[in-house]
């Protein structure tokens, strides 16, 4: 004991004369940078012109807060028709170009507790150096990336709330058919060196306890993980308010300093206008830029004067006197922009000078004609971790997807940001019926030897693919938990009218959040706090550390931001009209797309990636980061700007930007459930004249309507399918005749759907757009109030004109009269059309071999009517008509007393928490004799989402135990245990034959909550692992006897914590904790 006191104290002092060390050097240093930034100020005072170095870059604004694209920043000379990087102020003196950094200190791992203070003192120590020692620990430190430890887990909560997956062709397919990715942080930082011998050590040990050795226990908290998550570090400005804000940012705890600074700010201008901003913006790179132009697949190119990029070969010589198109960028140039996009910016601070001496300097090259340099250098450790990170989402995911659908149906459709796979099983299957040999992707794309140019392209195109589907990862995560906010939220709020507020602020605090607003559907996030908790306070919370995947998605989209926004938004490009071309389509192979056509899939997650390529698009420009990049890679990949734009509004924001985005989101989403409504063919309408007759004599009816508010509302949305419909051609009229006509009862059904998808769309964007840039909560302050428990909302359009008012948006009306905007419309309705004929494309000119190849590249799910994120859906009615569409959180409906348990057609189900105040008191568990008979199951199963099935399902959970158990006693009197699924309500044979375990992949993505009847326990499962947690079923005094003789009864208390279980994904963390603490053993896949 003597011994390790006295090894304490030796390590304490040894710390704490390190940190007086450092705090010593920081102040040396700091000293001699202000004496040499004097020396230099004096020096280009007295000689600007002939300063050996050039002027430091001045960023003309902040990211995420004040105006900062590139459509605001002007370029030098030698810049033009290149990358906007930088402003070179000629009456001011050298400014640095990193802003202050958020955190005030770098996270501490917790396996070598080793820190970092967030400022340039270490690195200009090492500077002084000796420069091989120097060389050593920058190449330890850069391999050695800090990490956040967090779970990947597939999900089906807000898949339709779980249940088996439906039908072929259901219109619940894009809801249900294919898992999500959910991923939660515990906040925990981790060197990948010290997790990786973290993880040879207790491998062995866990082994028997988790059974996969790629999951492993956080050392701090103990929380299941299987990834780490990037440290990307950021400034300060990420959370200072924007210009145009009513609020100043406060910088301390203290009422009386915010006090102070909240003053009036002068009258701001509104924002622009969706006609504006895409008459201004610089994201529509076709339109902007006249020598650019889009491959059709994965990137823009830079084409010269004469000269396209399929005439002129990848080996031929560079000519004098011409310039030749520039390559496209490859998987090696995307690494290395990413070394510099996850870098933290203090790290490359002092390459800046040099960096813009080569590129703006007497080299004779500008940043677009530099020659291309050697190799880039290999991937940084935060490079490594997020090639990991996107690797693990896009295994898991396609895992769980084969196990919940089979292969056959899966080979069907893979689903979105899979297109490699796609094209390695159709191409593969195509040479196998020709009567070849099997090949890896993307060698049986083309039947000619690829060269190390055209490899490293296809590399580049798969990463893009996974770096699609992380972003859908993060999209989803944010919709599970601000569903699972909202749920908690409304439940305190029921409870504590009576009671104090500590249940309320434990949701506030566990989540992150400020409160819910606009009748419960949107989170609102906490202003910002600078100083508070060295910079912590955005992260604080479980929705709070999701920004940590959000800043990881910031740096990697960023380098790649245009081909994302376009790859997302699918703005109309000159390639697009060359491709319909039969000559050009014969010339080269079928590609199946990178992401579909924006009205194919999902638009949420579409306009989410454009956020985040704006967004971290700002941020490189914010740190300065661009000018680490390689280049050529700069101009090309990132972004393309133009000679020739508009001065009518040469201001435009990131915050802007990320409201244009979704202003287009909310009229492709409308546009989307219109056309599924109308049950439009994925080839588009064979007859769309007799369509636009039908729009105009409807639009005719509604303008005779008193209801000003629900006229506008239809008038608008039948405007919208004008515009898409606009220019097409009728096809054969004996095809005509083959497809559904739609009616104006039809339109009416449609627009219906169109407001409730609209109000969700938007609530879940503005959600997540408060996590991506936690500065936009003070752009809105002044209309997101949150209101008391009494606050409701009285309708669909009422919800949509709060939503539309508190993000500054205008009326439908006046973003479907733009032109421009009626372009894109158009557009997409075309690019959609044409995808889905392609995919149908049969006759005499392709083979039967052709044509089943484009099928299989081609083939959607159609024009979406639903889509996740959605808890559950209300059951269709007798005549086939659905009564109120997708159920809103909040909107909860318990099936009454009458219908037995076993009749599921007429029991609509319900999604949230259970509303128990006007049936009993939670103090003791429901009676027998109770108003509510049949308790609401934990997912959202409804009549028709699911395949059909031999198997009985119950609707709900009975009050009474003894009537639960007469029920299926008589259907399946031969079963020694059964099982029902909590879930979706499906009655299994539990005895030990494996059917709820099988059942738990096609249910849950591998998690599923039973209740075994005969044991009257519940069981909770997560792959092969099980556990026993206990019963919802209780006696009077609370408890579950053992031998039962006493009548029992549902305690919602118990059932309530059965549903935060499955909302708050905690399922395979319930199973190792109580696996680790019974002595009961259960064997593998025994359930």
């Amino acid at each position: 004991l003597a011994e390790r006191q006295r090894r304490s104290r030796e390590k304490a002092m040894a710390m704490m004369r390190a940190a007086q060390s450092n705090f010593a050097g920081m102040n040396a240093a700091e000293l001699g940078e202000k004496e040499d930034e004097a020396v230099e100020d004096s020096s280009n005072t007295q000689s600007p012109e002939t300063s050996s170095s050039p002027h430091r870059p001045v960023r003309a604004t902040s990211f995420g807060s004040t105006y900062s694209t590139t459509s605001s920043i002007q370029t030098s000379g030698s810049e033009a028709g290149g990358l906007p990087s930088t402003v070179m102020m000629e009456s001011e003196p050298e400014v640095a170009a990193v802003p202050p950094r958020l955190l005030k200190e770098r996270p501490r791992c917790i396996i070598c507790s080793e820190f970092e203070v967030m400022d340039t003192a270490s690195v200009q120590k090492e500077h002084a150096e000796d420069g091989e020692g120097m060389r050593k620990r920058s190449k330890k430190r850069a391999e050695n990336a800090l990490g956040f430890v967090g779970y990947i887990q597939p999900s089906t909560v807000l898949k339709g709330g779980g249940g088996p997956p439906p039908d072929l062709g259901s219109p619940l397919s894009p809801v249900r058919e294919f898992v999500g990715n959910h991923v939660a942080l515990c906040g925990h930082a981790v060197h990948s060196e010290c997790c990786e011998s973290y993880l040879a050590t207790v491998s062995q040990r866990e082994d028997r306890v988790i059974g996969k050795r790629d999951e492993f226990k956080c050392p701090l908290c103990q929380r299941l993980s299987n990834c780490l998550v990037p440290f990307i570090d950021v400034g300060s400005d990420w959370v200072q308010p924007p210009t145009n804000s009513l609020y100043c940012l406060p910088t301390s705890d203290s009422e009386t300093e915010q006090e102070k600074m909240v003053v009036d700010p002068p009258a701001s201008a509104p924002p622009p206008d969706l006609g504006q901003f895409l008459s201004s913006t610089p994201w529509w790179v076709s339109r902007t830029s006249s020598n650019v132009i889009w491959d059709g697949q994965s990137g823009f190119l830079q084409q010269s004067s004469g000269l396209s990029p399929e005439s002129t070969p990848e080996s031929s010589p560079h000519k004098s006197g011409r310039r030749r198109v520039r390559r496209p960028l490859t998987k090696k140039d995307l690494y290395a922009a990413w070394n510099a996009m996850m870098r933290t910016p203090r790290f490359v601070r002092k390459r800046l000078r040099s960096r813009a001496s080569q590129t703006d300097g007497g080299s004779g090259y500008g940043r677009d004609d530099h020659p291309h340099n050697s190799e880039p250098e290999e991937s940084s450790g935060e490079t490594v971790v997020w090639r990991r990170f996107m690797d693990q989402v896009s295994d898991l995911s396609y895992r769980a997807d084969s196990k919940r659908l089979g292969d056959e149906h899966l080979h069907d459709l893979f689903g979105e940001f899979r297109h490699y796979v796609v094209e390695k099983y159709a191409y593969n299957m195509a040479n196998r019926f020709a009567g070849g040999e099997p090949t890896e992707w993307p060698f049986c794309v083309f039947n000619e030897p690829l060269s190390d140019q055209r490899r490293q392209e296809m590399s580049r195109e798969k990463i893009l693919s996974k770096l699609l589907l992380a972003i859908q990862a993060f999209t989803y995560s944010c919709c599970c938990e601000a569903f699972e906010a909202k749920r908690a939220y409304r439940k305190s709020m029921e409870s504590g009218r009576s009671k104090s507020d500590s249940a309320l602020d434990s949701v506030l605090s566990k989540f992150g959040i400020a409160g819910v607003t606009c009748g419960g559907e949107l989170v609102v996030m906490p202003n910002p706090v600078l100083e508070k908790d060295n910079g912590l306070q955005p992260f604080e919370g479980r929705i709070g550390k999701l920004r940590y995947l959000g800043l990881a998605l910031l740096a990697a989209s960023g380098a790649v931001a245009a081909d994302v926004v376009q790859l997302a938004l699918s703005f109309p490009t000159e390639k697009a009209t060359a491709e319909g071309k039969n000559t050009d389509r014969e010339k080269k192979p079928d590609r199946a797309p990178i992401a579909y056509p924006i009205l194919l899939g999902n638009v949420l997650t579409h306009v989410i990636a454009a956020m985040c390529a704006t967004c971290g698009r700002g941020r490189a420009l914010s740190d300065s980061l661009d000018l680490a990049w390689s280049p050529p890679f700069s101009s090309m990949g990132s972004f393309v700007s133009s000679d020739d734009l508009t001065t009518g509004m040469s201001v435009d924001s990131v915050v802007e930007d990320c409201e244009g985005f979704i202003k287009l989101g909310i009229l492709a989403r409308m546009l989307q459930v219109l056309l599924g409504g109308l049950r439009a063919p994925s080839a588009g309408f064979p007859y769309p004249s007799s369509v636009l007759m039908l729009l105009q004599e409807y639009i005719r009816k509604c303008s005779e309507s008193d209801n000003n508010a629900e006229s506008s509302w239809k008038t608008s949305c039948a405007r919208l399918l004008m515009a898409a419909l606009s220019g097409q051609e009728d096809t054969d009229a004996t095809r005509a005749m083959e497809v559904f006509l739609p009616t104006s009862d039809h339109v009416d059904d449609a627009c219906e759907s169109a407001l409730s998808a609209a109000c969700s769309f938007l609530i879940d964007a503005g959600t997540i757009l408060q996590i991506l840039l936690p500065s936009v909560v003070l752009r809105y302050n002044a209309t997101l109030e949150i209101p008391g428990p009494q606050s409701t909302t009285t309708s669909s359009v009422d919800l949509f004109d709060k939503l539309r008012s508190n993000f500054m948006i205008e009326p439908l009306s006046d973003m479907v009269s733009s032109p421009l905007t009626l372009e894109i419309v158009s557009n997409w309705y075309r690019t959609a059309e044409q995808q889905g004929k392609m995919a149908l494309e049969q006759g005499d000119s392709f083979p039967s071999t052709k044509s089943t190849l484009r099928g299989r590249l081609y083939r959607t799910q159609g024009f979406r009517e639903f889509d996740w994120p959605s808890a559950g859906f209300v059951a269709k009615s007798e005549n086939g008509q659905k009564n109120k569409g997708p159920l809103r959180v909040g909107t909860e409906e318990q099936p009454e007393d009458g219908p037995s348990a076993m009749q599921i057609e007429r029991l609509a189900p319900t999604s949230g928490s259970l509303v128990t105040s006007d049936v009993i008191s939670r103090r003791t568990p429901l009676v027998a004799y109770s108003s509510r008979k049949i308790i609401p199951l934990l997912g959202g199963y409804s009549t028709g989402s699911a395949r059909a099935s031999t198997r009985p399902r119950v609707a709900g959970m009975p009050v009474a135990y003894t009537d639960l158990y007469a029920e299926l006693g008589t259907l399946m009197p031969e079963c020694e245990q059964t099982a029902v699924c909590l879930v979706c309500g499906e009655v299994l044979n539990a005895g030990g034959k494996g059917e709820c375990t099988r059942h738990s992949y096609k249910c849950g993505a591998g998690a599923g909550i039973f209740f075994l009847l005969q044991e009257c326990s519940a069981l909770i499962l997560h792959r092969s692992k099980a556990a026993y947690i206990h019963s919802p079923y209780v006696d009077s005094h609370g408890e579950t006897p053992q031998h039962r003789g006493r009548p029992l009864n549902l305690d919602l208390d118990r059932y309530e914590h059965l549903r935060e279980v499955w909302f708050g994904h905690g399922v395979r963390q319930h199973v190792l904790a109580e696996r680790g603490s019974s002595r009961q053993v259960i064997l593998p896949d025994f359930y």
